[in-house]
Order: C-alpha cells, then structure tokens, then sequence
C-alpha cells in the first residue's frame, strides 16, 4: 500500500483526498480517530511513518524490531454526556483474527513488547 499525497485529486469531483481528511476526520475527540491520532504522534515522534497504518493489525507500530501498541483515553469525547470518561488502558492477552483462514487464533497473547499510554487529559471540550 502506498501513501496517498493531500492533494491526489478524487475523480469525479472538485475534491482532493486532503479535503476528504478535513471533512471527515477533523473532529480528535472522536473515540477512533483520537486513537488513530495517538499512534501517528507516537510514530511520528520514533520516525516511523514511512509506510501507511494497517487497520486490525496485532500492532500499532514497529521500532527497532519491537512491536508498539498505543492506547489512548480521554476524558472528554465527541458526543460528552456530562460526566468525564473512566481512564482505562487495556492490554490483556487477545486472540487475533487470521485473515488467511478466516478464523480467530486458538490462543490469547499480547501482541505487543512495548505499550504507549496516551491520554487527553483536557477536560474542556472547546
């Protein structure tokens, strides 16, 4: 897979991938995307963006030949309701999905030789 340029054009329209990414993906407070934000600023802090990210792989990044998995928590979210989120991080053995057979792995493991802990701990959402 190859890095797409923000100003690849999207044929069809007047639109460029770069105001796709504006459109959709602006708002960090969202629950995925601020995760997804949390791994660029950890990869990009190691230098080790060169290639695009793989959704649902075991890992997050690779540094050094150690598998990184970044979690990320907030106390605040896109849709607030009130009451600050609990910070948790979960990193407990998981069976991961072979998409060659089609089926989860027999057994739980940790991914992972290094986990990041990211947290927003902003708590005013303006």
């Amino acid at each position: 897979m190859k890095k797409l340029s923000p100003d690849t054009k999207i044929l069809g329209t007047q639109q460029s991938i770069s105001d796709f990414w504006a459109w959709g993906f602006s708002d960090l407070l969202m629950n995925s995307l601020r995760g997804i934000f949390s791994e660029f600023l950890v990869g990009s802090a190691l230098g080790v963006l060169q290639t695009p990210r793989i959704e649902w792989d075991t890992h997050d990044l690779v540094y050094k030949d150690k598998k990184i998995e970044v979690k990320s928590a907030a106390y605040i979210q896109s849709w607030h309701a009130g009451k600050y989120s609990k910070i948790n991080f979960g990193i407990e053995a998981r069976k991961s999905y072979n998409y060659t057979t089609n089926k989860y792995d027999a057994d739980a493991v940790c991914h992972a030789d290094i986990y990041v802990f990211c947290l927003l701990k902003e708590k005013d959402a303006n």
